[in-house]
């Protein structure tokens, strides 16, 4: 069911493309561009244990493909990346542990969708999304797991957006999302989730837009489904070098679970990104990025809900065109609301984590772009209060990224 409702997705937006580019004009500019990316990386702790460390090896192949159609009134793309993954361990394997290799599978990232202007001032648009991973960002970026499970992750977007009189705009979208687990220790659920905002314009680089969310996620089995509501307003401005977003609101989530707590907190968002040259006059040669929010993680099992405070920065520059440097520092304190555990001083108390990770990133580019060698090195640390979910993983890649703009 999972699968046919993806393929129904994807069959949906190619109907579209069909019985919208014939219509939109002559004038149409496309994209096809082919990529291959292989990596080889190394973990001195994969799984990410507070005890029994183990040095894995990872391989990954990955071709790709991203094309694009574009008329003055329509817009279309298609982006496929597979991902044939390999682990291998450095070192003999504990009694009673999986071997890395049971974890070999083949990986897809699948991005698609369709933008028309059927008349002035108004957009529609379809967006699917597709990700077979083992990565939890994937379905919740405030996610603390360490797991590694495989999962399927489809999001199917329909959206509208209207540029009204005195300088309002409204962008409405529906989002349904389906998370669906290879095993069956982990637990499925379903997301219905409506997006409205409200945009006043100040000029073409200021805006002020007040956003609505309510959405619903129902849990297959024994976790309480729930549903939330989260109001914000939010501040944007496109300056010369400078771009940035401040946002604030209040964030109320409800379980239907009889006897569970509902949960409250004030929600934020602050992005910037500084860049030289400015945004639209080129790739960026330096740019320093800056995140922060706090809200509450979306995918939670039974006690795994936490209000989560994130932080973020980012800094990198081109050197001599072809020698690109980069360096990220992130921090997560995740205070979990009822999960509670033994601490190391054998004592209850409720679950709180500080998560920190640090990577840095070389590359030389040859032949225009085509070639690209990098290598990566980061270590991350999980200080936590109860025994058994600290860690620390020290890691190194080496990749090598090919791409071709045939058209």
């Amino acid at each position: 069911m999972f699968r046919q409702k993806m393929f129904q997705n994807l069959f949906f937006l190619a109907y579209l493309c069909f019985i919208a580019f014939p219509c939109a004009g002559f004038a149409m500019q496309a994209i096809v561009e082919p990529s291959l990316s292989v990596s080889a990386r190394h973990d001195n702790n994969y799984f990410k244990a507070e005890k029994k460390e183990r040095d894995v090896f990872s391989y990954v192949i990955s071709p790709g493909i991203e094309l694009g159609l574009e008329t003055a009134k329509t817009k279309a793309f298609f982006n496929y990346r597979l991902n044939v993954c390999y682990f291998d361990d450095e070192g003999s394997i504990p009694a009673g542990e999986r071997d890395a290799n049971d974890g070999d599978f083949l990986g897809h990232d699948l991005t698609a969708g369709i933008h028309m202007m059927p008349v002035e001032r108004l957009k529609i648009g379809f967006e699917d999304s597709f990700y077979k991973t083992i990565d939890p960002a994937r379905s919740d970026t405030l996610s603390n797991s360490v797991l590694r499970e495989k999962y399927f992750i489809n999001r199917f977007t329909p959206s509208i957006f209207f540029e009204a009189v005195y300088n309002f705009t409204f962008w409405g979208r529906y989002r349904y999302t389906i998370l669906d687990y290879y095993s069956s220790r982990n637990e499925d659920s379903k997301e219905d989730r409506g997006i409205v905002d409200i945009i006043y314009n100040f000029n073409s680089k200021t805006c002020l837009d007040f956003e609505y969310q309510y959405w619903i996620r129902t849990y297959d089995l024994a976790t309480s489904d729930y549903d939330s509501s989260q109001a914000m307003v939010v501040f944007r401005q496109q300056l010369n070098y400078l771009q940035y977003e401040i946002g604030a609101g209040y964030h109320d989530r409800r379980f239907d679970e009889k006897g569970k707590d509902d949960m409250h907190t004030f929600a934020y968002r602050v992005a910037l990104k500084f860049q030289n040259p400015p945004k639209g006059l080129g790739e960026a040669k330096s740019y320093v990025t800056l995140s922060a929010k706090q809200n509450f993680n979306n995918v939670g099992i039974a006690a795994d809900y936490f209000t989560g405070h994130y932080f973020s920065i980012g800094l990198g520059h081109v050197f001599m065109k072809k020698i690109g440097t980069c360096i990220d520092f992130s921090y997560l304190d995740s205070n979990y609301e009822k999960y509670k555990g033994l601490t190391h001083k054998g004592t209850i108390s409720t679950r709180d984590d500080n998560t920190y990770k640090v990577t840095g990133k070389i590359s030389y580019t040859f032949l225009k772009g085509i070639i690209k060698p990098s290598f990566t090195a980061g270590y991350e640390e999980r200080d936590s209060n109860l025994a058994g979910f600290g860690y620390e993983n020290t890691f190194f890649m080496l990749g090598l990224d090919l791409s071709y703009e045939l058209l």
